[in-house]
């Protein structure tokens, strides 16, 4: 099972990835340069903010691990 897609891009025409990540309701994490809109199962960080893509994989990692026991 996946429990989070991170795709910090620069430049993304066609985020095909991220847009069947939200059809099957995986949380993502992304940039600016996509084009998609922050929603409950998208973060939208800005384009080469590295603290801000960190801060925001590890609020994401807590959730995950409260989500998952492992050997599921």
């Amino acid at each position: 099972m996946i429990g989070l897609i991170i795709y910090p891009t620069y430049i993304e025409y066609q985020p095909r990835l991220i847009l069947k990540a939200i059809s099957k309701g995986i949380p993502v994490i992304t940039t600016t340069a996509c084009g998609i809109s922050s929603s409950e199962k998208v973060t939208v960080i800005n384009t080469g903010n590295y603290e801000q893509l960190k801060a925001t994989v590890l609020t994401h990692r807590k959730v995950i691990k409260s989500s998952f026991k492992i050997g599921q």
